[in-house]
């Protein structure tokens, strides 16, 4: 009965050891960010209005990534501005894993707002009444 157990003792450790020889097969969607998760796509605002914008970049498995501020480009910043959150102490999570901003409308008309983070750009279109 006793050689029994140790085979078995000794079958477990080498299927162990063959197992853990293979690497994480989610290893390859690990990595710097692959795309923007912005709270708004779209703003439909009235001229003098504000919305917050949340911006968070994301890897190929969800995963949430630190990164610096980022930067806003307006197509046309007559119509609609985005500033970084003015208050610092909830405009960052700490970790540097989201951001705010604020999408400010400023005079009617249509207009795309460019937000890069992480190496990475997306867009909200603005629309001005």
């Amino acid at each position: 009965m006793r050689r029994q157990g140790l085979g078995w003792l000794g079958a477990s450790v080498l299927m162990l050891a063959a197992v853990s020889c293979f690497k994480d097969p989610t290893s390859s969607l690990q990595g710097s960010a692959t795309r923007l998760d912005l709270s708004v796509n779209f703003a439909n605002l009235a001229v003098g209005d504000t919305q917050v914008v949340t911006i968070q970049a994301v890897d190929n498995q969800g995963n949430f990534k630190a990164f610096a501020a980022p930067t806003y480009a307006p197509a046309a910043p007559s119509v609609a501005n985005m500033i970084a959150f003015p208050d610092t102490v909830i405009g960052t999570v700490p970790g540097n894993t989201l951001y705010k901003a604020l999408l400010i409308g400023a005079a009617a008309g249509n207009t795309k707002v460019s937000i890069t983070a992480a190496g990475v750009t997306d867009s909200i279109i603005v629309v001005v009444q």
